[in-house]
């Protein structure tokens, strides 16, 4: 058995590999491209700011890595049209597509239920879940390409404990592992690991 403190990950581990971001901009995004690129893979990073994409490009310069496409979308204000369109350019561009992290999110007003303004609701819900979902379901046929793909969501810790505070998120993450145990039947591939 290997153990995760002293395995060591082969320079080339993502050779070849395609793998996009969403909120790449930034935090745990950001990071994550950098470390996939360090391992040989070609990242696609998607972003609401500019210039959080600039500076994470410079990043990637610093370090001499390859280069990551970037591409600015906010969220909030994306329809299925704008995610089918970034579907095309991977496939345009590559042909394929053998990762997605689906790690963009906002946190939203930290209240209860009762008290959470509907229109802040809906802001929340349609970052981190409804684009999750978009963004996934237009990339099924660029993912179904290679026969080992795989897909990952982030989420934040808020939504993992059960506090008034938390209950919207907690709600969308629960909805999100959700539709993507099904997701997983349907396509027939890998287990879901939490």
């Amino acid at each position: 058995m290997i153990k995760a403190s002293t395995y060591k990950a082969p320079d080339n581990l993502l050779k070849d590999k395609v793998i996009l971001i969403s909120g790449g901009g930034s935090g745990i995004g950001r990071e994550a491209g950098l470390t996939f690129s360090s391992f040989g893979a070609e990242t696609i990073l998607l972003g609401k700011d500019p210039s959080n994409l600039e500076e994470t490009y410079s990043l990637y310069e610093k370090n001499n890595l390859k280069k990551p496409i970037l591409q600015v979308i906010d969220l909030e204000t994306a329809q299925e049209e704008d995610f089918k369109k970034i579907s095309n350019e991977v496939l345009k561009e590559f042909g394929k597509l053998d990762g997605l992290l689906n790690n963009a999110g906002i946190l939203g007003t930290k209240t209860s239920i009762q008290n959470y303004d509907l229109e802040e609701w809906r802001r929340v819900s349609k970052v981190n879940f409804e684009s999750a979902l978009l963004l996934t379901r237009s990339l099924f046929p660029v993912l179904q390409i290679p026969d080992n793909s795989s897909v990952v969501f982030t989420s934040s810790g808020v939504g993992k404990r059960d506090e008034p505070i938390g209950e919207l998120m907690l709600f969308l993450n629960l909805l999100l592992k959700g539709w993507y145990k099904f997701l997983v039947k349907s396509l027939k591939r890998h287990p879901v690991l939490e």
